[in-house]
């Protein structure tokens, strides 16, 4: 039909390279393995490549045969490899320069890699980290974090929406993905597809997944106390039922211990009830003849303060960043966590004010000296809490200075007064990383009457996230 209709000679590559390759690719993907960096840029010069090798074997032997064929295959693989190999070597992609960001997330991976270090060194014996990577991995940045877990070695992840599984997936993340909150079973399909392993929140919602007749890998979450997710701990009947669906693929159990960073009394003695009644349905499922599947209770303080329970997960999330949720936090463990994250922003511009001027929406600083002050290019819209406003300090060199007035969507002021030697283009950390610094995030978020995991979190994805050039690993 093609030739008939005055196709070109090679009619079957043009209509049918876009099919052939879809089904190739996906043929392809079958195979689950290591990622191997140099592929990606030699398969891409080995493209641009192979007609300038066949034109130039043709030059020198305009004959046709197999070991000609060989031979223009062997060149276009050597040089592309040999390409490819300089490229990673020499890593021509133009680095980001924060100078010319208004504000920015700065990520230290080398603090990074120490958390799972010193978090796998606390571990239960046989147990694995496993990586929660939810909004953004706290407000980190889910690529940088969640690609940079995998190269140290860590193999288990933990997010709160399909969707930003999905995200992981399209990172090139391989591990296994656990998704702690709600999915539409309508999107079964999409679970399978990206191997994502989906909670099974109640047991209604688990014949409604199983209804959908698309295998899927799920994770069983158990109410031990906190009255959130889960089936009851002693619901053993709807456990068995859940082995006998068709469709679910049980690979895990968990619950959640609700107030496991609390060292009162009373906290404790609920804690260790939560834990005795989830080890108690687990004793009743063995003796029942059900196969246990892998075990997780401990999220970070449950790591922190009851570090022997044995699981098979321990799901790190606040910890993994290196900060505590509130500064007066004290845990039975107290690894040296550095921080990871910092939060930075440019002066754009300063100027000078009466005694008796005031700043900002609402007049509600008002000068009592003639003053200097600045302006930073960021607000709550990049995620720093309005209730900061008149509390939050800033850093620039050795100076810490006062944010005053009300903080707005997109800038803030600060008094620089008596700090002569700051000047427009200077940084300020308005969250740090540096060890012992006032401006920790546990102490920032206590300013606003909030925790960490909510400050980090809040942080928004109108901020690019930055490397840190002294701890690039």
């Amino acid at each position: 039909i093609l030739h008939r209709h005055g196709f070109q000679r090679h009619d079957s590559m043009y209509v049918f390279l876009l099919p052939a390759m879809y089904f190739l690719f996906h043929l392809v993907l079958l195979w689950k393995g290591r990622r191997i960096p140099l592929l990606r840029p030699a398969s891409l010069v080995v493209y641009l490549i192979h007609p300038l090798v066949i034109a130039a074997v043709w030059r020198f032997s305009s004959q046709n045969s197999l070991f000609h064929f060989d031979l223009v295959c062997l060149l276009s693989l050597l040089f592309s490899f040999a390409m490819a190999a300089l490229w990673l070597r020499f890593d021509f992609k133009k680095p980001h320069n924060p100078e010319k960001d208004r504000a920015y997330i700065e990520l230290n991976l080398a603090n990074l890699t120490h958390n799972v270090s010193v978090l796998k060194a606390a571990l239960p014996a046989n147990a694995e980290l496993m990586g929660v990577v939810k909004r953004e991995a706290y407000g980190h940045g889910s690529y940088a974090v969640a690609t940079h877990l995998e190269k140290t070695g860590v193999k288990a992840f933990a997010v709160a929406t399909i969707d930003e599984g999905i995200a992981l997936r399209r990172y090139g993340i391989r591990g296994e993905i656990l998704i702690l909150g709600f999915t539409d079973v309508r999107r079964a399909k999409e679970l399978k597809t990206y191997r994502l392993s989906q909670t099974l929140i109640d047991f209604p919602y688990a014949e409604k997944l199983n209804r959908q007749k698309i295998p899927v890998s799920v994770h069983i979450a158990i109410d031990s106390g906190m009255h959130r997710l889960g089936l009851d701990t002693d619901d053993l009947a709807n456990v068995q039922k859940l082995f006998q669906m068709k469709h679910l693929h049980i690979q895990g159990i968990f619950t959640h211990l609700c107030c496991a960073d609390s060292r009162k009394p009373e906290d404790i003695s609920f804690t260790r009830k939560q834990i005795r009644s989830f080890y108690g349905l687990i004793s009743q499922m063995e003796t029942a003849g059900l196969p246990i599947p892998k075990i997780h209770l401990q999220s970070s303080y449950g790591l922190l303060n009851y570090p022997d329970l044995p699981c098979d997960y321990v799901r790190a999330g606040i910890s993994l960043y290196g900060v505590s949720s509130s500064p007066d936090d004290r845990t039975l463990l107290q690894p040296k966590l550095r921080p990871v994250l910092a939060l930075k922003a440019k002066v754009v511009l300063i100027r000078e004010i009466s005694r008796g001027e005031t700043v900002g929406y609402n007049r509600t600083f008002r000068a009592e000296r003639n003053s200097r002050i600045a302006i930073l290019p960021i607000g709550y819209g990049d995620g720093l809490p309005r209730n900061l406003s008149g509390k939050a300090m800033v850093q620039i060199s050795t100076h810490l200075l006062p944010v005053i007035g009300r903080i707005c969507m997109d800038q803030l002021a600060i008094d620089l007064t008596g700090a002569d030697d700051v000047s427009v283009g200077d940084t300020a950390i308005l969250i740090d990383n540096a060890e012992n610094s006032p401006l920790l995030a546990p102490n920032v978020a206590a300013l606003s009457g909030s925790i960490s995991n909510e400050l980090l979190c809040r942080l928004g994805t109108r901020l690019p996230v930055v490397i840190a050039e002294e701890a690039k690993v």
